[in-house]
């Protein structure tokens, strides 16, 4: 008895180091877990749980929307349930998981870059490893894999034994994360990423402004769509149109140097024609390409082009999207617009919102660049009585007679006052060097100071 107690002991010291892992991948997997868990958990809480307000417009697609769609300058109550990497078929348990708990949208946005309409290789490293989905959701989808998925990067041979160690959460699908990112060490990164993605309704993807760069010109030969994923996207199609959804089929704009030829034309025009035919009241829109430098890569938009889009869409489809500025949403607008490095893009988030931005130029271009910029912006600008600096300082939303902030002339500085109180006073900058500082009027309060060179008939953010 002793002995068979001394081995059992044993087998349990020897056990014990995995038995440990296998309890900490499920009790903490953002502690690990890389490849987009922060978002797709922030995703299934979301989806899952009565939301206090109503969103009238949601965002539905793999990475490109998650990128384009930005809720804090379409609407307050618009939120970007798209994730990276996912297919039609993912996007229909996203949307049936919303509706289940909370009152359907208004109209839905539904946007995939070619290839996952025809393929995907994320279905595990995605999919099932960061367990967005329910047991019974990746059960369905894998009899559709099974039934319909010949030809795409979903099937292997082991697809029995990975799905069991995946649902099972077995270290050997985990100790490759868990050995990179040592004990705990990646909690804190994807705590906050989570917190970003919700500030920003869910989007996550290329916010930013990185800019993509290239000489080489990238041909569409031809559109196809998958059978097993034109099988989910009018299943999709159908829980939108029997829950009185409107449903807008977007494809999205790519860089200037990806053409498309007569071929892939006639064939994308045919598939869409043919889902209009069957669902009357969609609608479909083909967004021209941008200039690579709204692209943060071949495929995604940065901060720049998302901006630039969703205004697009927003003037195309104006009575999709409200204008009440919550708390949350001027918060998010803030942090977009702190983390700008161009004028004129500053400028145009805080178009049409209560914001004062104020410019101290000596590059001697205010008037010629931005003065007309601002005014189509619905800015009034104003420039300081001063004779040692150029100072002109522009309101959004009215004239600013009720601001409460002030800019004056003291002492040879210019002192920016609110509410009567000093928060800045500015000294004359260098030669050639444009100083812009944004101030927040719902909060009364500074969202961020920056000043750029001009050089080589641009200007350059040099703080």
């Amino acid at each position: 008895m002793k002995k068979i107690f001394g081995l059992a002991v044993k087998g349990i010291c020897v056990m014990l180091p995995m038995i440990v892992i296998w309890v900490y991948t499920w009790i903490n997997p953002l502690g690990f877990m890389t490849d987009g868990t922060p978002f797709d958990l922030w995703n299934k809480e979301k989806t899952n749980t009565k939301q206090e307000k109503y969103y009238e417009a949601v965002f539905l697609g793999d990475s490109t929307a998650n990128a384009a769609y930005v809720p804090e300058i379409l609407s307050d109550a618009s939120i970007n349930l798209s994730l990276g990497s996912i297919t039609p078929m993912e996007a229909y348990y996203i949307l049936g998981d919303w509706l289940e708990h909370n009152d359907a949208p208004k109209v839905c946005y539904i946007s995939f870059l070619d290839y996952h309409m025809k393929d995907t290789n994320a279905f595990w490293s995605r999919t099932m490893y960061t367990h967005r989905f329910r047991l019974d959701q990746n059960l369905e989808m894998m009899k559709a894999i099974l039934a319909k998925g010949e030809g795409t990067a979903i099937g292997t041979e082991n697809y029995i034994t990975d799905f069991i160690a995946y649902e099972l959460r077995l270290p050997n699908k985990y100790i490759t994360s868990l050995m990179n990112a040592g004990f705990n060490q990646r909690y804190e990164e994807n705590v906050e990423a989570r917190r970003l993605s919700a500030l920003h309704g869910g989007r996550y993807i290329a916010r930013g402004t990185e800019v993509y760069k290239t000489s080489k010109t990238i041909k569409f030969n031809k559109f196809k769509v998958h059978p097993l994923f034109d099988d989910y996207y009018r299943r999709l199609i159908k829980m939108c149109l029997e829950n009185d959804i409107q449903v807008r089929l977007v494809k999205l704009p790519l860089p200037d140097n990806e053409k498309f030829t007569e071929n892939y034309e006639e064939e994308f025009q045919a598939y869409y024609e043919q889902l209009k035919e069957d669902y009357p009241d969609i609608t479909v829109d083909w967004i021209p390409t941008y200039e690579q430098e709204y692209f943060a890569d071949r495929n995604h938009v940065n901060s720049h082009g998302a901006l630039q889009f969703s205004k697009e869409i927003k003037e195309r489809y104006p009575d999709d999207f409200t204008e009440k500025m919550s708390a949350g949403r001027i918060e998010a607008l803030n942090d977009s617009i702190a983390d700008e490095n161009k004028a004129d893009q500053i400028i145009r988030w805080a178009s049409g919102k209560d914001y004062t931005l104020l410019f101290q130029d000596e590059t001697g271009k205010f008037t010629s660049v931005y003065e007309k910029l601002l005014k189509s912006n619905s800015y009034s600008v104003k420039e300081l009585k001063s004779k040692k600096m150029k100072v002109y300082y522009a309101f959004g939303t009215d004239d600013g007679n009720e601001k409460a902030v002030s800019v004056q002339e003291e002492k040879g500085k210019v002192v920016i006052k609110i509410k009567g109180e000093d928060v800045r006073k500015w000294k004359k900058v260098d030669k050639d060097v444009l100083r812009v500082m944004v101030i927040d009027n719902y909060n009364n309060q500074i969202v961020c100071e920056k000043s750029f060179k001009y050089e080589k008939e641009t200007f350059h953010l040099i703080k």
